[in-house]
């Protein structure tokens, strides 16, 4: 990686800690030049904007946790409740190490949605990804209705998400995954 990728990569990287922390408004851009050491100057001729250097970091973190996703699912060692369960056993630990903040796309979505196409762009095509990896997922289970099943089951786990924002009861985990699970007519172990 060249040290102009590096210089990026941190940037992005940092930005998206910050707005998580901070919120993608409450993020300004002298926050994000202490946090990196690069100018404004700099952050300016890499991104053209904080809000390109916000719709850069959703779209790069989004590959990211697709592409693990993409890999859970596609792990054949795994029954297909046991790839469904991970989901929420990863939720659990974020949410155990007080490491989650919310969904960071719903989160930027509500801020940016009438501010800033790219951001809000990113951010329903990462939760449409998502509907699509479940559904293929579904199919090669040969489950009927799969689209319909996982569109219903990811309105739970978004629900989930939400409601974990503004409390992390435990007993939600549980019952969003049993809610999750009946949405796929499945039985959840």
């Amino acid at each position: 990686m060249s040290r102009q990728e590096e210089k990026k990569r941190r940037a992005i990287e940092a930005t998206l800690a910050l707005c998580v922390k901070h919120s993608y408004h409450g993020t300004s851009m002298d926050t994000i030049t202490a946090a990196t050491g690069m100018s404004k100057a700099t952050i300016y001729r890499h991104f053209g904007s904080k809000e390109a250097l916000i719709a850069e970091a959703l779209a790069l973190y989004s590959e990211q946790t697709l592409s693990h996703l993409t890999q859970l699912f596609d792990d054949p060692d795994l029954s297909l409740e046991e790839k469904l369960t991970a989901r929420f056993t990863t939720l659990e630990a974020l949410v155990e190490a007080s490491d989650f903040n919310g969904c960071i796309y719903q989160q930027a979505f509500n801020e940016y949605r009438n501010e800033d196409e790219r951001i809000a762009d990113v951010c329903v095509s990462y939760k449409q990804e998502r509907i699509r990896l479940v559904t293929e997922l579904l199919l090669a289970h040969d489950i009927k209705q799969a689209k319909e099943k996982a569109t219903r089951a990811e309105l739970v786990f978004n629900g989930l998400l939400a409601s974990l924002e503004m409390g992390a009861d435990p007993k939600l985990m549980s019952l969003a995954k049993q809610m999750y699970f009946e949405q796929l007519q499945l039985t959840a172990s």
